[in-house]
């Protein structure tokens, strides 16, 4: 789910309004609840070694476009419901966020495989 604050960056990019700089690199965050589409988020993963990780992208298709390296985090002890995309590795902007199909119980680590990261856009 897009952001307010993507949202608009695209429709002001759309009708020419202002020109929205892509961001550098994106970042996959951790959330433990809904972060709403304000991208008020209070709840991103913290402690331990527990960072967010620079996300490699493919090429899109059909509306879709995925990772192409393993992503690896060190969690501490937590249970995750959703993930973020973010346009910074500490604050920045949330991007986009979607929950997970379950939530999740994690211990220790966290890795998500090339491909299984996926972004679609109906």
């Amino acid at each position: 789910m897009k952001t307010t604050y993507l949202k608009n960056k695209l429709l002001e990019h759309l009708t020419g309004k202002t020109t929205y700089t892509k961001p550098s690199a994106t970042y996959l965050g951790l959330l433990q609840v809904d972060p709403t589409v304000a991208g008020v988020q209070t709840s991103e993963l913290t402690g331990g070694s527990y960072a967010r990780q620079a996300v490699t992208w493919g090429t899109a298709a059909n509306g879709i476009i995925s990772n192409t390296a393993t992503i690896n985090f060190s969690v501490p002890t937590a249970k995750i419901k959703y993930w973020a995309i973010f346009d910074a590795s500490t604050n920045g902007n949330m991007l986009e966020y979607y929950p997970f199909d379950v939530p999740m119980n994690v211990a220790t680590s966290l890795s998500i495989a090339s491909g299984n990261l996926k972004l679609r856009e109906a």
